[in-house]
């Protein structure tokens, strides 16, 4: 079911903190939270507002493994998402994954289908989250015509029925912006 996302606060966009906080979505307190690909300025908001630590992850990047040290409780781990699976097996209370369009279409890129392309996020996110957690993904840039999906409420539908009727999945969009920032959570309810 599509959800509009929080109001802007004070004439500005919310912060992903103050956006999982106000929706209900993960509870940061105490949490474990897994970005990929990395976002310092994110990880940072999510450690300052009660996570007790932020892995940021992606292929290699000198920048961010430079700069995550000076940051209290971030890390940089360098891994492709579909490493983590392997890797990293129950570790984080929250996934939030940027990179969905790209994994999508690098998984369809090698024969698979879009439905396909989705199950294998899905079981990364299985495979990575505590039991309860919870996983957050962006669906910008899903609408390519690579993957034939025509706007990101279409991915959104594709999150649904690859969960749905096992998870609770909630789907945000943009309240200024319908069919863009659009993101997809659920809960890894074992």
């Amino acid at each position: 079911m599509v959800q509009e996302s929080a109001e802007k606060s004070n004439s500005r966009r919310l912060s992903l903190a103050e956006w999982m906080q106000q929706e209900s979505i993960a509870d940061l307190e105490n949490s474990v939270a897994l970005i990929w690909p990395p976002g310092l300025e994110d990880a940072v908001e999510l450690y300052q507002n009660g996570a007790d630590a932020v892995h940021v992850s992606g292929p290699e990047d000198p920048v961010t493994a430079a700069m995550a040290p000076n940051h209290d409780g971030v890390k940089y781990i360098e891994s492709e998402s579909h490493e983590l699976r392997e890797e990293h097996e129950g570790r984080y209370d929250i996934e939030i994954g940027w990179a969905v369009g790209s994994d999508l279409e690098r998984t369809v890129n090698t024969g698979k289908t879009v439905e396909e392309a989705v199950d294998k996020i899905l079981k990364t996110s299985d495979n990575i989250l505590k039991d309860n957690g919870t996983a957050i993904h962006n669906l910008n840039n899903t609408d390519k015509n690579s993957l034939d999906i025509d706007n990101q409420a279409e991915a959104a539908e594709l999150f649904e029925e690859a969960l749905e009727p096992d998870r609770n999945v909630r789907v945000y969009q943009d309240h200024e912006l319908p069919n863009q920032n659009t993101y997809v959570a659920w809960k890894n309810e074992c």
